[in-house]
């Protein structure tokens, strides 16, 4: 909770940067904001009942001894936790590989995903060689400018 609320701080004083009133003290600031998060989040927890996935819940009056949830579905909650990640990463590289322009994309997959040699991809193309390596040097910059743009979705789209 203490990670969530210090992520939602961080978010909300970027979000206000521009109330800011200059002459003021950003400490203050800054901590009434963490204070008002982590008495928000406090809230929003009490009001929601808090169940562990990592422990089944055992049936009242059973004796038996509680289970992980994991051992219960049969599945190993690294993997589970590992697959998730995994495609959420492929989603955000598709979409942030898709916002940069065709021409960059173009040598971009030429040369990571189809593993051509710059020779090889100025040929499929029609163009010269320092196009090719130009054109890579601003695609990896705009791949990289769209994988930002692409966690601060995430980071909206999670509440988080």
């Amino acid at each position: 909770m203490a990670e969530d609320a210090a992520q939602a701080t961080f978010l909300r004083l970027h979000l206000k940067c521009r109330q800011f009133e200059q002459g003021r003290g950003l400490r203050p600031w800054l901590r009434a904001i963490a204070n008002n998060q982590a008495v928000d989040l406090l809230r929003r927890n009490r009001r929601h009942n808090v169940v562990s996935l990592s422990v089944a819940a055992r049936p009242r009056g059973a004796d038996e001894e509680r289970q992980p949830l994991c051992d219960v579905l049969g599945v190993t909650e690294d993997g589970v936790v590992a697959d998730a990640e995994l495609s959420e990463d492929r989603e955000r590289t598709r979409w942030a590989v898709d916002q940069i322009p065709a021409k960059l994309r173009q040598v971009l997959i030429l040369l990571v995903y189809r593993g051509l040699k710059q020779r090889e991809a100025a040929k499929v193309l029609g163009i010269a060689r320092g196009t090719v390596k130009s054109r890579m040097n601003k695609a990896l910059r705009s791949l990289h400018e769209a994988f930002i743009v692409a966690r601060r979705r995430a980071l909206f789209v999670s509440g988080r």
